[in-house]
């Protein structure tokens, strides 16, 4: 089939790549505008069109996917059916009434459950040990359409964010292609979605970042886990602000274990950083300074030391 791809982020790279290696002909994609980005704040082309642009195809970056004279130029390329990975904007009826075959898309959960911008890192924060990728027909309501297919994954005890959302583009991939020989056979049997089964997922702010100590342990170090890449968990310890990037849940007594959620009960190179929360105690395994590098709890005690007993915010 002729296939218009829709996508921006690097979780939609691996999409395309298969696309491009499969049976079906590209015969457009479609991506967010260029963006600022980094310290110099210079705009910067999405992951999936620099992937596009290397590879020749037509490339259209609409401020809004309604605009009638994008319409009209997509209409030009006689694509059979659209492939939605991870674009970003909800789509209007006028775009998905313009392919034969409708529009899919992947998302990044079992849905209904974690409907919405971050279901990878939800799915971690809430403590779910099974994920995965679904495959359904797009309509106009936010990841509400009937499922083609799912691929259900554990969720690894140690893996993050980054690390989840790495595996579950791969294997949505390779979903994305199944389905689209499933539609170019006849051989689909789409089924609605349980809406008394729904989750949401919304996207992530800075703020959703900072930790409160007052939690269980084992919720925070999920939570810590799901923040990853961004906006990473963080705490600050008097004026030093921190990024907790990994860390576990301690099931046995600490000595000395205050009841004030924040404080450090432990702080040694030799023995680890244990802070207490809400429920139990968190040892910190790594972390980054503001303005330093990621290291390991040890390395950074040794140049900044910490009095048990401080609480952190």
């Amino acid at each position: 089939m002729k296939i218009l791809f829709l996508g921006t982020p690097a979780f939609a790279v691996p999409s395309l790549e298969k696309l491009l290696k499969s049976g079906h002909k590209v015969v457009g994609i479609v991506t967010q505008p260029d963006r600022p980005r980094g310290r110099c704040r210079t705009p910067q082309p999405p992951p999936v069109k620099e992937l596009a642009l290397s590879k020749s195809l037509p490339v259209f970056q609409p401020e809004r996917p309604s605009d009638p004279a994008f319409l009209s130029e997509i209409k030009k390329l006689g694509a059979e059916c659209a492939a939605v990975v991870a674009y970003g904007r909800i789509l209007p009826k006028e775009f998905l009434n313009l392919f034969r075959h409708g529009a899919i898309n992947l998302h990044a959960s079992l849905l209904p459950k974690y409907r919405g911008a971050a279901p990878i890192q939800w799915s971690i924060i809430r403590g779910e040990q099974e994920t995965g990728v679904t495959v359904f027909e797009l309509d106009e309501q936010l990841d509400h359409g009937p499922v083609i297919l799912q691929q259900k994954t554990p969720i690894k005890p140690d893996e993050d964010a980054a690390g989840l959302a790495t595996r579950l583009s791969e294997t949505g991939g390779l979903a994305l292609i199944e389905a689209l020989d499933l539609i170019e056979t006849g051989m689909t049997s789409p089924v609605p979605q349980e809406e008394a089964e729904a989750t949401h997922a919304p996207i992530l702010a800075k703020e959703d970042g900072i930790i409160r100590w007052e939690l269980p342990a084992a919720e925070i170090r999920n939570r810590i886990r799901g923040m990853q890449p961004w906006p990473s968990a963080t705490t600050s310890a008097g004026e030093k602000s921190l990024k907790i990037l990994s860390a576990t849940a301690v099931e046995h007594a600490v000595p000395g274990t205050p009841s004030v959620p924040g404080t450090v009960v432990l702080a040694s190179p030799h023995e680890g950083l244990f802070i207490q929360t809400g429920k139990g105690v968190l040892r910190i395994e790594r972390l980054q300074p503001s303005g330093g590098n990621p290291m390991s709890a040890a390395e950074f005690l040794r140049g900044h030391p910490l009095l048990p007993g401080l609480i952190l915010t």
